[in-house]
């Protein structure tokens, strides 16, 4: 990784230095898939041999990589004896990036400018726009961006539109990620005065125009109806929210008093049963006594009353039955 680093700081600081003594041509490529296009290194001395004097690298622009360019046919020498071409065949998208061609002279190492080459789909193009609207609107002024995806920069041009008249801003690209899976967006910027963005009166559009098509997005600003609106929703969504949460505690507590009641009334009821069974094992005790033969001879005994022993000399005589 280092040793890439190394060369690709040597590839910059070579360009400026001596540019002068190679040149590439064209600076821009654009291609389709499974087509073809070519690169062309010129310098200011003869050339014998291209195999042996050009050669190729490639800057991947999503991962910052520099490899080796592939060869699908040999380079040619140009009829000025100065300018060595290589032509790819068969592009894919992952052949697009930067090109720079090296020349080895004596002990020097010369770089050449640079070409960029763009390989696009040939499906149709559909770009997709998405608009970001400004969250602090008490400054002065307000940043609006518009990004473009599912297109190559080189396809497009994006501008601003307020009321139908045109609006300076700056472009940029990127990419989403820093792998081979990422995707090179579009990115346009404007800056307008808060005052302006404040009137609703005003249409803010976004173009992105590619060939003899466009496409453009309008961008929506939140208005006061749109705030009340929003705010009684967040209202309505707390009211909703607490009556909820009381609801839900009513329905524990009441659980909970109803467990407590059905828990008291296990209780009584399982000490009633204890009582009366112990009662009916006491009258069960009670009644098996009596009814058990006694053994004790049972001796019925008379009372006397003792006034009957007081005779008077008159009382006719004691009859005894």
């Amino acid at each position: 990784m280092a040793a890439r680093l190394l060369l690709l700081c040597c590839v910059c600081s070579l360009r400026t230095s001596l540019s002068s003594a190679v040149s590439q041509s064209p600076e821009f490529i654009s291609a389709s898939v499974s087509g073809s296009f070519t690169l062309k290194c010129s310098r200011d001395i003869q050339i014998k041999y291209c195999y042996n004097t050009v050669s190729w690298y490639k800057v991947n622009l999503i991962t910052g990589k520099l490899g080796e360019v592939r060869k699908t046919e040999e380079d040619k020498l140009e009829d000025d004896d100065k300018s060595c071409t290589r032509t790819i065949v068969n592009a894919q998208v992952q052949d697009s990036g930067i090109y720079y061609c090296a020349t080895l002279h004596h002990t020097m190492i010369y770089i050449g400018t640079g070409t960029r080459v763009v390989i696009t789909d040939n499906g149709p193009l559909k770009p997709s726009i998405v608009l970001y609207t400004p969250t602090d609107v008490d400054s002065p002024s307000v940043l609006l961006q518009c990004v473009v995806m599912d297109a190559v920069p080189s396809q497009i041009s994006v501008l601003w539109l307020i009321d139908g008249d045109e609006r300076t801003g700056w472009t940029e690209s990127g990419w989403t990620g820093h792998d081979d899976s990422a995707s090179e967006y579009t990115r346009a910027q404007i800056t307008i005065p808060a005052e302006e963005w404040r009137e609703e009166a005003h249409v803010i559009e976004c173009v992105v125009k590619y060939g003899n098509m466009s496409v453009s997005r309008t961008l929506r600003r939140q208005s006061h109806s749109d705030a009340t609106c929003t705010w009684l929703l967040y209202g309505g969504c707390g009211v909703a929210v607490f009556t909820i949460a009381v609801a839900l505690t009513v329905v524990l507590c009441l659980r909970k008093e109803r467990r407590e009641t059905l828990r008291v009334e296990r209780h009584r009821t399982s000490a009633d049963t204890q009582c009366k069974h112990q009662t009916q094992g006491k009258r069960d005790m009670l009644r098996s006594n009596l009814e058990k033969p006694s053994t004790i001879s049972e001796v019925e005994y008379s009372c006397l009353n003792p006034e009957i022993f007081k005779r008077q000399p008159n009382d006719p005589p004691l009859e005894l039955d």
